[in-house]
């Protein structure tokens, strides 16, 4: 068999599992005592893996570590960002940044696609943090590079022994003294590789290949409930809702700060309040609930504000806008605005000027809404038959020149 090495130390034994998506890992045996961190280089069977030591020591005449691929940075904590653009959100830029904090080396997709108007991400894993943005579509190379996408299917064509087949598991077993190839996507038995696991001892090498994600067949078992639930409910933090303040904004779009420090910092996110037509202008530092419709995090919204003592807010302004707004059940009566004419009553004039026609009266009679001159609204009112006969009738009104200034009607 052929020597396999760790940072040019012999290797007893490993165990190196290479998923079809996500990060490379191994498990490593030394022979001997040998204190090693920081950049690994694995070579077995031609393979040559470039990784960073996770932990790890020396024990007792023997070495163990564990191995991640690339700069083992998707396991770190990521800080949260958002990003917004009228012209749509490059995935790129989104991928940048998530590499660059997280430590590790990416290579870019040669076609670029924009996501939508906005993106958001808490603080969280790098790893989950680049699933979001490409879920399931992402792997650490044997160079220690990431890259978006999946591997080119080829069919794996150098020696080998098939030492089993599973075809009810979609699984074989193969030996061979040329790992070179024999990665997720290569083609062999009938079966495109998915997830291989290599496993190398002091005379044997063999190869686990499975068609489906997994790296046993319990392990295939709980992955397959795992993705499941991860179809439901991925990303978890996009179903929730989240307390912002308002930092400014206008023309129905806010600009906003996280009350929670695992949150990132949001702009221009649309106001979608429950009233149809309805609109406010939120005062700077009013509280907020931040959700995101379908789950999208390309679509994030406000849809409700916080007042004194937790309660609904009423911003310093409210508009409701449509054709007609009624208030109150059937709607009930027109609304008069300032500035609208108006029917202030009716004067009745004689030869000798105003008439007195009643106790209490000196010719003056209230308009009525139901006419729309001065006979038919006379002939509305109560008094018509105190008016004396060839008398002058004179409409008075006028505009109206006041109002509330907190109630506005276009």
């Amino acid at each position: 068999m052929t020597d396999a090495v760790l940072n040019g130390e012999k290797v007893l034994r490993a165990s190196v599992v290479l998923p079809r998506w996500g990060v490379w890992t191994a498990d490593v045996e030394l022979a001997g005592d040998h204190a090693l961190a920081g950049a690994a280089k694995l070579e077995i069977g031609g393979l040559s893996l470039k990784g960073t030591i996770v932990h790890g020591a020396p024990y007792e005449g023997r070495s163990f570590y564990q191995i991640d691929g690339g700069k083992a940075g998707w396991r770190n904590v990521v800080k949260p960002r958002a990003y917004r653009s009228a012209a749509g959100v490059k995935r790129s830029n989104i991928l940048i940044d998530v590499a660059r904090d997280a430590g590790e080396a990416l290579e870019l997709p040669a076609n670029d696609t924009r996501i939508g108007p906005a993106w958001e991400y808490p603080e969280d894993h790098a790893a989950r943090t680049l699933d979001a943005i490409a879920p399931e579509n992402w792997y650490v190379g044997e160079d220690g590079v990431t890259r978006i996408g999946v591997r080119t299917a080829k069919t794996y064509t150098k020696p080998h022994t098939l030492l089993d087949s599973r075809p009810e598991h979609n699984r074989i077993l193969v030996s061979t003294e040329d790992l070179t190839g024999l990665l997720p996507g290569a083609k062999l038995h009938g079966l495109e590789a998915a997830t291989i696991r290599h496993e190398i001892t002091s005379d044997t090498m063999r190869t686990h290949i499975w068609g489906t994600v997994g790296v046993s067949l319990s392990d295939r078992f709980w992955q397959a409930i795992a993705r499941l639930v991860l179809q439901i409910v991925r990303p978890h933090w996009y179903h929730g809702v989240y307390e912002y303040r308002v930092t400014g904004g206008g023309g129905g779009y806010l600009n906003l700060r996280p009350i929670a420090g695992f949150l990132p910092p949001l702009s221009n996110v649309p106001i979608r309040v429950g009233a149809y037509g309805a609109r406010g202008t939120p005062q700077t530092g009013m509280g907020c609930l931040v959700g995101f419709i379908n789950a999208d995090p390309s679509r994030p919204f406000v849809h409700s504000f916080e007042g004194q003592w937790g309660g609904a807010a009423v911003p310093p302004l409210s508009a409701l806008y449509g054709d007609i707004v009624e208030l109150g059940a059937g709607g009930g009566p027109k609304c008069a605005r300032a500035g609208d004419t108006v029917n202030a009553g009716y004067i009745v004039l004689t030869s000798t000027g105003l008439v007195s026609t009643a106790s209490g009266t000196n010719g003056y009679f209230p308009g009525d809404d139901a006419g729309s001159t001065v006979n038919q609204g006379l002939a509305n009112s109560a008094a018509a038959s105190l008016v004396p006969a060839g008398s002058v009738l004179a409409m008075t009104g006028g505009k109206i020149t006041s109002g509330s200034a907190k109630v506005k009607v276009a």
